[in-house]
């Protein structure tokens, strides 16, 4: 009998294949991008004070990661519907938060 050097691994893992158009076939669209309002900010502290007044006031969005297309202080964007761009302004001044700019996106 012939001994080998290592011993054979017989749990090698299976590769997967995932056919993507299959589950286009079943009905599964992909999500449409569409236009959001963004408000970059210079820290994450700014980020975190507006997602806290946002959550007492109950206004809608919420903190992304800040995409690549923009630059800013921290690396976190809040993303709310673009027809709120004015309430986000009053509230942002209510609050006295700091914030960088406030840009619309197709996202």
């Amino acid at each position: 009998m012939v001994r080998l050097p290592f011993r054979p691994c017989f749990f090698l893992p299976r590769m997967v294949h995932f056919n993507y158009t299959d589950r286009q076939e079943e009905g599964a669209a992909m999500r449409q991008k569409q236009l959001q309002l963004l408000i970059t900010f210079p820290t994450t502290t700014a980020a975190m004070a507006l997602e806290a007044a946002a959550r007492e006031e109950g206004f809608p969005g919420r903190l992304i990661p800040l995409p690549t297309l923009l630059s800013a202080g921290c690396g976190l964007a809040w993303m709310a519907p673009p027809d709120l761009a004015e309430q986000a302004r009053e509230l942002l001044a209510r609050w006295g938060l700091h914030y960088e700019a406030i840009h619309q996106m197709t996202l």
